[in-house]
Formats: structure tokens, C-alpha cells, sequence
């Protein structure tokens, strides 16, 4: 596809309403391949519900967690893949976010809702382990049709280390920055601070005083945690809200665009 043509498909996501289901919020991510089946269907079912009332399409994106982070530390392949062991690695990770991705996709279904399963692996390259080229036009073709994309973090090909991982934040950061808004379900409540409650709003001036409260995610994570995410956040600049999973009115509030107390804003 040409990059005019490509450039047209992603200025048509100013409408939409961009996802990311968070890793930690539907897997155990200390396990392996260990999802939670009841949070899924919950996520899944407000979510249907929520489009159904709304107005705008939705983009949906969903972390790995325990669905690929592990087999990213036991073959070795966050830094490159050059070897043979590393290339079975690579294919086992993307098997690997695939059952996770079917686990949704029927939750969705289940709840009404028509999903397309986007796998980035098939239209996302990176150098050096970022993004160099997104083709979104097969995107924006099933939203015309209606048709709810469903993308998920991954591996993709690479033209200088052959492959590398790209996480759905990376994913969500480049869809994001053309969006009407975005929303981060995680496991938790929003950013909290020292204390454990919840910081209401976050600039990009407020990075350096966070740097002793945001801890390290927790089990297997090979896409950096919160502060990388908050890295990419910071590039989005679109109205983005951090909300727990388990706050499912906040979740539909987010999404119909109404005002959510219990969440965290990003202003960047």
C-alpha cells in the first residue's frame, strides 16, 4: 500500500475510541499461559455493552501478560532473533498471543459484538525495535464495515535484528496519537502513588517526581512496565485515562465519554 494511502486510513481514526486491555489485568502474568477466564468475560461484557450505547467505533488492543512474555525470556529473543533456537522462539511467542487473542475474540462474540483479529506480525515492521512501518488500511476498512479490529502486543520481523517484540503500548501509542481518545485498562487503579491511592492527573512534568513511586511490574515482563508505558503514553497526546478492571463503570463511563473519578488522566 502506498504511504498516501496509508496516511489517508489513519487520519480516519480521529473518530474512533482506541483500547488497550492490559496484560496483567486477564492473565496471571507469574504463571504460563494463565488466563483470568472470569475478568476476560467481564472486561468483554462492558465493553459490548458500552459500544452498543456509544456512537464510536472502537479500536481494541491487548497486552501478551502471561501469553508470550515467557517464551520472549526463554528463548532470548527481546534483544534480537539471529539464531535457530531464537526463531522458534519468535514462532512460539506469536502461537503463544494468539490463544489469548481467541480467548477474547469469543468473549466479544459472546457479548454480540463482531470482532476482526488484526495480528501486528502481518502488517507492522520495525528497525531496531521500533515501529518503521504500520499499514492500517486493512484496519480502517473493518471499521467500515462495522467490523470491531482486535490487535495485540507481539513479535514482528525487524530489518536490522531480524525480529524484536512489539508491545501493544507501542501498538495503542501509534494508533493513539490519531484517535478521539484512549483508555488503559490495567490492574490496578489508575498510577498510584506512595500510598497506594490513585493520582488523579499526570504531565509530562510529573515524570521525574514518579520516578520513586511507579514499582516494577509484577512476573514476567519484557516490555518494560508502567514507566515504559507511561513513555509511551506521553507520546499519544490525545486525552488518555488509566483505569483498573475491576472499576467496570468507569470503564463504560470512559468510553461513552462521561466523567470517571476513579481513574488516572495523562496530559502530555
Amino acid at each position: 500500500m502506498g504511504a498516501e494511502s496509508n496516511k489517508s486510513a489513519l487520519a480516519k481514526l480521529s473518530l474512533m475510541i482506541v483500547i488497550k486491555i492490559g496484560g496483567s489485568a486477564i492473565t496471571d502474568k507469574g504463571g504460563f499461559e494463565k488466563a483470568r477466564k472470569a475478568r476476560i468475560a467481564e472486561i468483554a461484557k462492558v465493553i459490548a455493552g458500552a459500544a452498543e450505547k456509544g456512537n464510536e467505533p472502537l479500536i481494541l488492543v491487548h497486552g501478551a501478560g502471561s501469553f508470550g512474555h515467557p517464551q520472549v525470556i526463554k528463548y532470548k529473543i527481546a534483544d534480537g532473533v539471529r539464531t535457530k533456537k531464537q526463531e522458534i522462539g519468535f514462532a512460539k511467542t506469536h502461537a503463544s498471543v494468539l490463544k489469548l487473542s481467541y480467548l477474547l475474540m469469543r468473549e466479544f462474540e459472546k457479548n454480540g459484538m463482531k470482532v476482526c483479529l488484526f495480528s501486528p506480525i502481518h502488517f507492522i515492521l520495525q528497525e531496531k525495535g521500533k515501529i518503521k512501518e504500520f499499514d492500517t488500511l486493512s484496519i480502517m476498512r473493518a471499521l467500515e464495515k462495522k467490523i470491531t479490529p482486535l490487535l495485540h502486543g507481539d513479535v514482528v520481523f525487524d530489518t536490522v535484528l531480524g525480529g524484536s517484540v512489539c508491545s501493544g503500548d507501542k501498538v495503542v501509542s501509534h494508533l493513539g496519537r490519531k484517535a478521539k481518545r484512549v483508555i488503559f485498562i490495567t490492574e490496578v487503579n489508575g498510577i498510584l502513588d506512595g500510598k497506594g491511592k490513585t493520582i488523579r492527573k499526570i504531565g509530562r512534568e510529573d515524570l521525574e517526581k514518579l520516578k520513586g513511586v511507579i514499582g516494577k511490574a509484577r512476573g514476567h515482563d519484557v516490555t518494560g512496565g508502567m514507566k515504559e508505558k507511561l513513555r509511551e503514553i506521553m507520546k499519544i497526546g490525545k486525552p488518555t485515562f488509566i483505569v483498573g478492571a475491576g472499576n467496570l463503570k468507569g470503564i463504560e463511563n470512559l468510553i461513552l465519554g462521561k466523567k470517571e473519578e476513579k481513574c488516572t488522566k495523562i496530559v502530555s
